[in-house]
């Protein structure tokens, strides 16, 4: 079963109140997204106490997801604002509990500075992890979710998955899943098939149901928001007729690994053999690793009929003489 996971209050500067926490403990979530501002990077402030001493609490917490936030981060510098992200979370090394890096929020937003140039993003996600990874090695790195609210996202997708390149470096990859897209995932999957997927926010979805309808090569799917500004009580988890469903919802346990971190050597040894861009799932299945899902039967058999087209195409372009 998939890992459930919750958003922390998005606040600045106030404090996280005595219900939110208790809250967050009655859930007993696997994951808590935080949003990591700019006045909290000391171990010392006040919301980095809270979280620690939350932790001590929270046994079922299997991971962190930090997301540090700023306006406008596909505008930024990608090299500088890796540094930032490696300055921000700095601290929370200390917690003793496997953290994520989500570096940017829905980038093909405009009220995010994001655009439609799929091949800029391609390019900013490559020298950011870049210039992370020579900063810190552990941290496991999120391809961050577009908004599927935005016309030509898959195309995105889709780009992305070819970059062999992007593929190793980063961890995991993001989507938002909402009513109208809560199936994007699926999307997702078809274009990047080498890494596991986090859907890091969810809403307006009984969370039992949706939760235990994920595939399995679905990592966690965190739903957006515990509770916090009154613009976003809508998406209150807090006093909403999904609580008891979330709550109820228990996870395996268990992590879910991308391929590369399961076969290494034959990731390596494939990739020194120039396997074609983004294809090790397929690979992998040819030559017995892992079995296949239906999901894998279905998109081999789209493959095939895809090519078994274009063969006809083909000749009745260039018929034999």
């Amino acid at each position: 079963m998939i890992d459930k996971g919750l958003t922390m209050p998005n606040y600045q500067w106030k404090r996280w109140s005595q219900a939110e926490l208790d809250a967050v403990v009655d859930l007993a979530p696997d994951v808590l997204v935080v949003l990591v501002y700019d006045g909290e990077i000391y171990a010392s402030s006040d919301k980095f106490v809270q979280l620690e001493m939350l932790l001590g609490r929270l046994p079922s917490l299997k991971r962190l997801q930090l997301r540090p936030y700023a306006p406008n981060i596909p505008q930024f510098n990608p090299e500088g604002w890796a540094a930032e992200c490696d300055r921000r979370i700095a601290p929370y090394r200390s917690l003793g509990i496997p953290l994520d890096l989500i570096p940017a929020n829905e980038w093909n937003l405009a009220a995010e500075g994001g655009h439609s140039d799929w091949a800029t993003h391609l390019d900013w996600f490559l020298r950011f992890a870049c210039a992370f990874c020579n900063l810190d090695k552990t941290t496991k790195l999120h391809i961050p979710a577009p908004s599927p609210g935005q016309a030509g996202y898959v195309d995105a997708w889709l780009l992305i998955g070819r970059s062999r390149e992007l593929m190793a470096l980063y961890d995991v990859a993001d989507a938002h899943c909402y009513p109208g897209s809560e199936r994007c995932y699926e999307d997702l999957h078809a274009a990047i098939r080498t890494l596991p997927i986090s859907i890091t926010e969810f809403n307006a979805m009984d969370p039992a149901a949706y939760l235990t309808s994920l595939p399995t090569y679905v990592r966690d799917a965190s739903w957006f928001i515990l509770s916090g500004e009154q613009d976003q009580r809508p998406y209150w988890l807090m006093g909403s007729r999904y609580y008891d469903s979330f709550k109820g919802y228990k996870s395996s346990g268990g992590e879910t690994m991308s391929l590369r971190e399961q076969f290494q050597e034959q990731y390596t040894a494939w990739e020194a053999a120039g396997g074609p861009e983004n294809n090790f799932r397929k690979h992998a299945i040819a030559i017995g690793l892992i079995q296949p899902t239906a999901d894998d039967l279905k998109f081999l058999a789209d493959e095939a009929v895809v090519s078994a087209q274009q063969l006809k195409n083909s000749v009745n372009a260039y018929p034999f003489q």
